[in-house]
C-alpha cells in the first residue's frame, strides 16, 4: 500500500511538472512572439535595412564601366552563401578603402566563388578619424574585444606598442585585422581604420610630432578628470592627431611615466577611482575623447545607405 501511494505522488508530481513546462513554453512563445512583431515593427518604422555590408579589396569602381562585376571567394563566399543563406538576386552593400560603398547584386553562384554586380554607389568615403588608440599588448581574447569596439567608437589607427610590463610578446596583425574588418561592417564605417606595425613605446613617443595630442590615461590617479582637460583641447589646439595612450595589465613602469609627461602636449587622464582592465581602460578613455574632441556630436547614420 505504501508503495502505491509512492507511485502516485510521483506520478502526481511528474504530471505538475509537465504542466508548468507547458504553460512556461506557452508563455514564452507569445513573449517572443510580441517580441518579434514588435522588432518588425520597428525596423519599418525606422526603414532599417537588412543588406549585409562587406569590406572587399579587390576591385577599383569605374563610374564609365557598366555592369562591372566583383568575384568573392572565401570567407565572404561562406558568409554570404552558407551563413546568411543568400543566392542569386540577393544585394549586398561592397565598400574599398577609398572609393565608398556600393549597391551590388548576386549574379551567379559557383562552387568556392560568387559573382557580384555593381549597380550603383550609395555612399562616398568617409573621412578618416584622427583619434589613434597606442596601447600595449594585451592577452589575445581581450585584444579581439580591444579591436572590436574601438573599432566601432570611431578610432581611425592602432598602434600597437611593447611597454617594459608587456607579457604579450607578440601580435597577431591578420587576425586583428579580420576583427576590425568585422566590426567595420557591421557599425556602417566604410573606411577601415589603419594598423601600424608593432613598435616599442620609446620609438613611438620619439615619432610623436610635437602638435599632436597626447592623452595619457594614468593609471596612478594622479591625472586630471576629463571635464577639465578635453573641453580646453577643444579650443586651443588644432592638432594633426589624437594619440589615446593606454598600458598594459601592470601599468607603465616608473621611468615610462616620467618619459610620457614629458611629451609635448601630453596630459595626464584620470579614468576613476577603479582599477580598470587594459581593455576596460580603453573603451572608457575613447567615449570620452570622442564625446569631447570627436564625432559623437554627429547624428545617428544607422541607415543612411
Amino acid at each position: 500500500m505504501e508503495r502505491l501511494c509512492l507511485v502516485f505522488f510521483n506520478l502526481a508530481k511528474v504530471i505538475f511538472l509537465y504542466n508548468n513546462l507547458v504553460e512556461i513554453t506557452k508563455t514564452t512563445k507569445i513573449k517572443n512572439h510580441n517580441m518579434l512583431k514588435k522588432d518588425k515593427l520597428t525596423s519599418k518604422k525606422l526603414g532599417k535595412k537588412t543588406i549585409p555590408r562587406l569590406f572587399v579589396s579587390n576591385f577599383n569602381y569605374q563610374e564609365q564601366q557598366k555592369q562591372q562585376k566583383v568575384l568573392l571567394d572565401f570567407g565572404d563566399f561562406n558568409y554570404l552563401i552558407n551563413v546568411l543563406r543568400l543566392n542569386i538576386g540577393n544585394q549586398v552593400i561592397i565598400f574599398n578603402q577609398n572609393q565608398g560603398s556600393f549597391l551590388a547584386e548576386i549574379v551567379a553562384v559557383y562552387k568556392k566563388q560568387l559573382e557580384l554586380q555593381i549597380s550603383k554607389q550609395v555612399a562616398k568615403t568617409q573621412q578618416q578619424s584622427n583619434i589613434v588608440l597606442a596601447f600595449a599588448l594585451i592577452k589575445n581574447v581581450r585584444l579581439d574585444y580591444l579591436a572590436s569596439k574601438a573599432t566601432e567608437i570611431g578610432v581611425g589607427y592602432f598602434q600597437p606598442l611593447t611597454t617594459q610590463r608587456t607579457v604579450v610578446a607578440d601580435f597577431n596583425s591578420e587576425k586583428f585585422f579580420a576583427n576590425v574588418k568585422e566590426a567595420t561592417e557591421q557599425c556602417g564605417r566604410n573606411l577601415l581604420p589603419t594598423i601600424e606595425p608593432l613598435q616599442k613605446l620609446s620609438a613611438f613617443l620619439t615619432n610623436k610630432k610635437p602638435d599632436d595630442i597626447l592623452l595619457f590615461c594614468d593609471e596612478t590617479g594622479l591625472g586630471k578628470q576629463a571635464t577639465n582637460i578635453l573641453p580646453d583641447l577643444q579650443k586651443k589646439h588644432q592638432a594633426s592627431k589624437i594619440l589615446v595612450l593606454i598600458g598594459p595589465e601592470g601599468g607603465f613602469s616608473s621611468q615610462e611615466r616620467s618619459l610620457i609627461l614629458q611629451q609635448e602636449n601630453c596630459f595626464a587622464l584620470n579614468l576613476g577611482p577603479r582599477i580598470l582592465r587594459a581593455d576596460t581602460a580603453i573603451v572608457v578613455a575613447l567615449a570620452l575623447v570622442q564625446e569631447c574632441l570627436g564625432d559623437f556630436h554627429l547624428p545617428a547614420n544607422f541607415y543612411a545607405e
